[in-house]
């Protein structure tokens, strides 16, 4: 019963009381736990004949929000190991998985282990390896940053466990009335890849150039190049605060029809071509940008067309000054 009621989200409570419902219930089945283990310490070990099989898992509800390095999916599955959507999701690319532990702490390894050592002495990133897999614990990882993170890596699709507090759009299991809902209750798990569409998506610009490296690599491919474009707080005698990107179907437009004139220059093999949308503060990221040449000429060739064309046809319209640079900014 407490794995259940720990399991299953979805229900019509609030995300703090939530989260102290679990802390609760994980206090008393820490309890629970060490009374029975003295209990077993007291009492001899069952022989074959008194242990009894364990019963079959039972259907509990997991919650799960996938996020296409944003996009989020919810599924009900019989058990964690037995979720369908990595395997699913894997036929259509990389895959990741991310869990929110609440304020249940994940321990990382045994207290006095290298690792844990390293990391309780102040690593930002602590790393361990074998021959299969790598485990990584990082300092003040938000979920944003772990997304950025996973598509450095090239990851395409990560479900998220957890998180409902996000803006991002959510397939719902249960009666939780939750903005951004895309699906609830999906029968099938292939139901939520026919709308994979809709789900959010989370660009970083090394996550482009490994978009290109994985579409477009041939015997003659000779460089990538990137750009990325920041909002410059100062331009002179100008200062800019903000720009207005809101028009999000006039960006995507122009945004696609400038990376199409991109590839059409000779020797670029693939353009990369995101822009970001909304208003967009001094000093964050604006645009990322990538090409695969055979030659850099082709490629710086490519990046200059399609910056000129942004910043003229974009940019200078897009932007919200307040007042004139006197050398204080």
């Amino acid at each position: 019963m407490a794995r259940f009621l720990l399991e299953v989200e979805g229900t019509s409570i609030d995300i703090d009381d939530e989260i102290d419902i679990e802390d609760r219930i994980t206090e008393v089945m820490r309890e629970v736990a060490e009374a029975a283990s003295m209990i077993r310490n007291r009492e001899p070990a069952p022989t074959d004949k008194e242990t009894k099989k364990p019963e079959k898992n039972k259907q509990t509800e997991h919650t799960y929000e996938n996020y296409t390095c944003g996009r989020q999916v919810k599924q009900r599955e019989d058990h964690l190991h037995s979720f369908p959507h990595p395997p699913l999701l894997k036929e259509h690319g990389k895959t990741a998985v991310i869990k929110h532990l609440h304020s249940h702490y994940f321990e990382q390894a045994p207290p006095g282990k290298d690792t844990t050592t390293h990391y309780e002495h102040g690593a930002d990133i602590v790393i361990g390896t074998d021959p299969e897999k790598a485990i990584a614990a990082i300092r003040n990882g938000s979920l944003h940053d772990m997304l950025n993170l996973l598509s450095d890596q090239g990851v395409e699709y990560t479900i998220i466990e957890g998180h409902k507090a996000e803006s991002f759009q959510k397939v719902v299991i249960g009666d939780l009335e939750i903005e951004g809902c895309v699906l609830r209750n999906p029968p099938r798990p292939e139901d939520v890849l026919t709308h994979i569409s809709e789900f959010s998506e989370v660009y970083t610009l090394q996550g482009l150039v490994q978009e290109l490296k994985r579409d477009h690599m041939s015997d003659d491919t000779g460089c990538i190049a990137a750009f990325n474009g920041i909002v410059r707080k100062v331009t002179g005698t100008e200062i800019t605060e903000t720009m207005d990107f809101t028009d999000t179907e006039t960006i995507h437009t122009l945004s696609e029809d400038i990376r199409k004139g991109m590839e059409q220059i000779p020797g670029v093999l693939g353009v990369r071509f995101h822009h970001q949308t909304g208003i967009i503060p001094a000093g964050d990221d604006l645009t990322y940008i990538a090409v695969i040449a055979r030659h850099r000429p082709e490629a710086f060739a490519a990046l200059m067309q399609g910056i000129d064309r942004m910043k003229h046809e974009l940019h200078d319209v897009g932007k919200t000054l307040e007042g004139e640079y006197h050398g204080n900014a």
